[in-house]
């Protein structure tokens, strides 16, 4: 039997007024003795709690016997789940385990089997998207145990479908074990299968990566080295020290208009003139110094150097699909620029809905007259790059739903300020005021992003709050000992560390 799996205090949604989210507290059951050394408990504390200490984690780990572990995942270029799965991979080998990692789109159903029947244990990521290829496992999964890790989409969306949630359904009751990434997550779960509850585990994500191009250095580096290799910020920044007005450093600097009136800590939206590039409304998109193919390779610096020196961005991280809610702002923000077009409003993401898409278009085709820009999807360290340039005032997430929105947690942890749609994923990690702003409707938005832009103490206070948060709850320590506890959870008794010497 598992309880909630943690290794930091349970976020919870703190602002039901804005948008729900239930009340994070999660049900624990009454561990058999030989399981209860592997299980951390939650706490209860949410982000309004940050000086909550954390437990010390044990560190070096226990030894284990070497798995052969396969992970199934969806793995779309520069999605959240490939983050993820490129993530937890990494964890796994950390652990000392044999690690293969299969995409169920490129697989036949006979290439699964062969692959699931030489593991130690399958992990899977998405209870739909890779449900669908486990049932022809069913079998295996009697001796091989199965942890589903669910993705957010599977439990928020696709249960409306009854033959998938049919297939999620078989799914679960293989499983041994079921990873939610926070209380949110959790509850959906449970809503959907509450005999279930006795298998769930929540484990939040981490934010940082082991240290690029480095096979056998298992130690986390922090997101601002993976900045630092990415392709050079336009304009470049040249001063790498900390700036002495705020503690920072330059790489994350934002630019602060000269100060009028300190007491009132309220200043011009941006008082420097606008230059912008030549632009005709008659022009054809495609004929538009903004237009740049599908493919650019590099497409952070392109977006950076067509942008006005003084550019208000909102970076919006996000595939162009219903889910992730990309047409929410549109309006309000092309009416927003018609009067203030120094702000802008950047889609990071690649088409994946024709609908969704063909209504991004008809405000990114003229991007001066609607401040909506459509950016192909980045790699990781390129998109870190722009959320961290001078020009990006807020990482914005405006999903209809969400699992726990790993690009919102990268802008926390890089110290750019975030704003949220209030929907229960995004209130698991983000406190409105404390750690980034959530918003229910585009007006709030608009008055928020006002805000933030012309008040200098409220971005520096969330961010330093919203990184503090990070650094207590989703480190990347934190979640290889929380997995490490689940496999030994899970794992048949002979697979235990000094089970065979017991045996013996």
């Amino acid at each position: 039997m598992l309880s909630t799996l943690t290794f930091g205090p349970a976020p919870t949604p703190s602002r039901a007024s804005r948008g729900g989210g239930g009340d994070g507290a999660s049900a624990t059951g009454e561990l058999p003795a030989k399981l209860r050394r592997v299980v951390v408990s939650s706490t209860g504390a949410g982000p309004g709690h940050l000086s909550s200490p954390q437990p010390p984690l044990p560190l070096p780990l226990p030894s284990t016997l070497p798995l052969r572990a396969v992970f199934i995942s969806p793995y779309t270029p520069a999605s959240g789940n490939r983050t993820t799965a490129s993530r937890l991979t990494g964890i796994l080998r950390a652990l000392g385990h044999e690690v293969t990692l299969v995409q169920p789109q490129k697989q036949s159903q006979a290439e699964m089997v062969a692959v699931v029947a030489e593991a130690g244990i399958c992990v899977a990521l998405h209870a739909w998207r890779s449900g669908v290829m486990l049932l022809g496992c069913a079998e295996l999964f009697r001796s091989v145990p199965l942890v589903v890790i669910f993705g957010g989409t599977d439990v928020n969306e696709m249960y409306h479908e009854p033959d998938r949630l049919e297939v999620m359904t078989t799914v679960v009751n293989l499983a041994r074990a079921l990873v939610c990434f926070s209380p949110a997550v959790k509850t959906a779960a449970e809503a959907l299968w509450p005999t279930m509850r006795a298998k769930m585990a929540i484990i939040p994500q981490s934010v940082q990566q082991p240290c690029a191009g480095c096979a056998t250095c298992q130690r986390p580096s922090p997101l601002e080295e993976h900045v630092a290799v990415a392709l050079p910020l336009d304009p470049p920044l040249s001063r790498p020290e900390v700036l002495e007005d705020t503690g920072r450093s330059a790489l994350c600097a934002r630019p602060v208009p000269a100060p009028q009136d300190k007491a009132a800590g309220v200043q011009p939206l941006l008082p420097t003139p606008t230059t912008f590039p030549p632009h005709s409304s008659s022009s054809s998109p495609s004929a538009m110094p903004w237009s740049w193919p599908s493919s650019s390779p590099h497409p952070c610096p392109e977006l950076l150097r067509r942008l006005p020196a003084n550019a208000a961005l909102f970076v919006l991280p996000a595939a162009l699909r219903e889910v992730k809610g990309v047409g929410f702002l549109l309006p309000a923000m092309a009416a927003w620029h018609r009067t203030c077009p120094e702000v802008f409003l950047a889609l990071v993401g690649n088409p994946a809905d024709p609908v969704v898409t063909a209504e991004v278009k008809k405000f990114s085709s003229c991007p001066m007259e609607t401040g909506i820009l459509s950016v192909p999807a980045m790699e990781q360290a390129c998109l870190h790059a722009l959320m961290c340039s001078p020009r990006c005032v807020a990482v914005v997430n405006s999903s209809v739903s969400e699992g726990q929105p790993q690009a919102i947690l990268e802008g926390m942890a890089l110290g750019t300020p975030v704003m949220v749609r209030g929907v229960p994923g995004n209130l698991a990690v983000v406190q409105h005021r404390v750690t980034g702003l959530v918003f229910n409707t585009p007006e709030e938005f608009i008055s928020e992003a006002r805000e933030l832009i012309q008040s200098r103490g409220l971005g520096e206070s969330l961010s330093a709050a919203a990184r503090q948060y990070v650094g207590q709850h989703h480190r990347w320590e934190g979640e290889r000992v929380a997995y490490h506890r689940l496999l030994l959870a899970v794992l048949p008794p002979l697979r235990r560390p000094g089970a065979v010497e017991a045996v013996a």
